[in-house]
């Protein structure tokens, strides 16, 4: 009878514990934790984003994008990016080009895992994640937001979204870019430079396996001639595709 009782109490205490599990990061090979992916982000559900003229996967990542830099989440950001392994070639940079700045002081053959950002018109970096996030948060905090323009305020927004490769159909376009842009104030941000006045900040993304990953962020001046094309009516441009006018409520 007492055996009997104790099977009883002990069956529901191995299934609570089975149902609550281990919630310990298993080891990866080196020893250390393996972080678990990061939890799917979904847009405030109080904005209803318009409806999207090229592949949905843009328009979903414009809305969390959005999210993300208004609320200074910028590692969120550093989370979907496509992360590249470099050999470093050690030294430091004679010029433009390279792993750059991620491998600053790296012997020859070290090994680094960076992200690559760009100044449109300019040169290209790869940075470290940690670079990368700095970058981001100082962009923003150089938003002039006492400045506006016939475009609209000095504070970072999505303009726009864009099809990079012009003869891909629009609604599976597999490579895209998200675009906002802001009214700069002076600002020093190694290694981007930035001009007082408006701006762009594009995150340039493709789809592969289901998933969207930016493969690379640019900032840059827009040309006079570039500004209604980017920022209104959309068109076509030689480095950002098929353009399409896309703002959020």
């Amino acid at each position: 009878m007492l055996k009997s009782f104790l099977i009883l109490i002990m069956v529901p205490l191995a299934a609570v514990a089975l149902a609550c599990g281990d919630e310990r990061e298993p080891p990866s090979e080196d020893g250390e934790p393996t972080p678990s992916p990061a939890p799917a982000q979904t847009a405030s559900p109080t904005v209803t984003p318009p409806s999207c003229p090229i592949n949905p996967a843009a328009c979903t990542l414009a809305v969390n994008l959005q999210a993300w830099l208004s609320a200074g989440s910028f590692a969120n950001i550093a989370l979907i990016y496509e992360r590249r392994t470099y050999d470093c070639p050690g030294g430091t940079p004679q010029g433009a080009g390279g792993p750059f700045p991620l491998c600053d002081g790296a012997p020859v053959g070290e090994k680094r895992v960076g992200l690559g950002m760009a100044r449109r018109y300019s040169e290209r970096w790869v940075l470290s994640q940690a670079d990368y996030v700095r970058i981001i948060g100082q962009l923003m905090m150089a938003a002039d937001t006492s400045a506006s323009d016939a475009y609209g305020p000095g504070s970072f927004r999505l303009y726009s979204v864009s099809c990079l490769d012009p003869g891909a159909p629009q609604a599976s376009c597999p490579r895209f870019a998200v675009i906002f842009s802001g009214i700069l104030r002076p600002a020093v941000i190694p290694p981007v430079g930035t001009v007082p006045g408006r701006e762009v900040l594009a995150f340039l993304t493709g789809t592969s396996g289901g998933s969207t990953l930016i493969e690379s962020t640019w900032t840059g001046i827009i040309m006079p001639d570039e500004a209604p094309v980017i920022l209104q009516q959309g068109g076509t441009l030689f480095d950002l595709g098929r353009i399409y006018p896309y703002r959020l409520p």
